[in-house]
């Protein structure tokens, strides 16, 4: 018995060295991350919540066991309008760097909050993963300054972007073990993914770049793409416990093109995971740019600008500032192409440098 527990131990231990290993940054990677995330998030995923005020309360119905069942209704515009303020405002602050477990902690929470109120309606969207990101995002850089709090050390007993990894991984999982109960049949006259396309195609308008090729597709090829959406959304566990740096940037720089095959065919962006991979798929020359000061002033500068901007387009009818380049459906979803390509590009490059340290420790070896 004593042996079989040492062995398990030993299991154990091997395997959440492999995930640590895998899914490590360096500290310059973690800053770059706590920058470009709230300046992405500020000009490019901002949401407007402030027009649940003007709904019925007889359409309210929050999820249960969720903060929203404390609530009698929506929330007044005002109460949106502080909420969403504070939400632009915290996590323009975690960018300073100044007590970024507290800010980061603080837009978290608000944005579960809002979250939780538009989700009354019955449907649920994938926003966790973006809001996951900013937290350990936080606590990396609290790990960095050393001011952490005991519980939290506690609490994160391994590196913070090793539960992001995890957190990657877990959602994954949850998609594609749904469909590899449905979608491996090896039944070419079903197919999960013209599900997925024609209640978009017919429902929703979801009718733009090549989803009109889709009906003329060989069955072979339409079939084949359960398969390799299946098997995409389940390997990302076997990944990590390889233990290496360079095949779990593989896989999520495949997650890129996958998510603009996505786009391309049904329309749909899932442009939430853009800054849920980015850490991890940032070129060091990226880092090293970032990383100088005046890039780090500029960009701080420009965080607080789009915060203030987000804070006055909150309590007035400014427009946003990406509403004023990118108009329509089409012009967003070609954006959203734009972003995943470039993504995409920058995950192939931190492979190949990875690829080629990997190479030359060998050859020290």
């Amino acid at each position: 018995m004593t042996l079989n527990k040492q062995k398990l131990k030993s299991l154990h231990d091997s395997a959440w060295e492999r995930v640590c290993r895998a899914s490590s940054l360096t500290n310059d990677e973690i800053r770059c991350s706590a920058l470009l995330i709230p300046l992405i998030y500020l000009i490019i995923m901002w949401s407007n919540f402030t027009w649940l005020s003007s709904m019925p309360d007889a359409l309210f119905d929050p999820p249960a066991y969720s903060p929203g069942i404390l609530a009698s209704g929506f929330p007044s515009y005002i109460v949106l309008a502080i909420l969403e303020s504070v939400l632009a405002l915290s996590i323009a602050f975690l960018a300073l760097g100044k007590r970024p477990l507290f800010f980061g902690s603080v837009f978290c929470a608000v944005l579960v909050t809002l979250c939780n109120f538009e989700y009354s309606f019955g449907k649920i969207d994938h926003e966790i993963l973006p809001i996951i990101t900013v937290f350990c995002v936080a606590v990396a850089m609290a790990s960095i300054q050393g001011t952490q709090p005991k519980l939290v050390k506690r609490l994160f007993p391994v590196r913070a972007e090793t539960l992001l990894a995890l957190a990657i991984t877990f959602g994954m999982f949850t998609a594609g073990f749904e469909k590899s109960m449905n979608w491996i049949d090896f039944d070419m006259s079903e197919s999960g993914f013209l599900k997925w396309f024609y209640g978009g195609y017919l429902n929703k308008g979801r009718t733009h770049m090549l989803a009109e090729w889709v009906p003329h597709l060989h069955p072979l090829i339409i079939e084949s793409f359960d398969y390799i959406a299946v098997i995409f959304e389940l390997s990302p566990l076997s990944i990590l416990l390889l233990g290496r740096p360079l095949y779990w940037r593989l896989w999520l720089t495949f997650a890129c093109f996958f998510h603009m095959g996505n786009l391309v065919f049904l329309n749909i962006a899932f442009i939430l995971n853009f800054v849920v991979y980015l850490p991890f798929l940032m070129p060091k020359n990226l880092v090293k740019f970032v990383s100088l000061k005046k890039v780090k002033v500029s960009l701080i500068l420009m965080i607080m600008l789009f915060a203030s901007w987000s804070v006055v387009c909150t309590w007035t009818d400014l427009p946003r500032p990406l509403s004023l380049l990118i108009q329509g459906k089409i012009m967003r979803l070609w954006f959203s192409l734009t972003l995943w390509g470039g993504l995409g590009a920058c995950g192939m490059i931190r492979c190949i440098e990875l690829y080629r340290a990997e190479s030359s420790s060998k050859r020290v070896e």
